[in-house]
């Protein structure tokens, strides 16, 4: 697991996240390329853009705010970190 619970992530400078409203339109400036994230992944983003935090605290707070199990929101959260980190997005904090 690349983001385990206690993983600190953080968005990477290259990254530039507007808000839509109802989504986020998040771009690499690096690579030009693009994403637009609602529902439960815009959550997810604009708790990474408030500054370092935790994959166990995001997952927490999803929890709190969505009735999905627990098992699925691991998985989800995994996945879809995985994709921004991929994309140049976000990255695991080096402490």
């Amino acid at each position: 697991m690349r983001f385990d619970p206690e993983a600190t992530v953080v968005t990477c400078e290259n990254a530039s996240i507007a808000d839509l409203g109802d989504a986020f339109a998040i771009l690499n400036l690096a690579s030009g390329e693009y994403f637009d994230v609602a529902g439960s992944a815009r959550t997810v983003v604009d708790m990474l853009r408030s500054g370092p935090i935790t994959v166990a605290e995001i997952q927490d707070r999803l929890l709190a705010q969505y009735a999905v199990p627990a098992e699925q929101c691991a998985a989800d959260l995994q996945a879809f970190l995985e994709e921004l980190e991929q994309a140049g997005i976000v990255r695991v904090a080096t402490v």
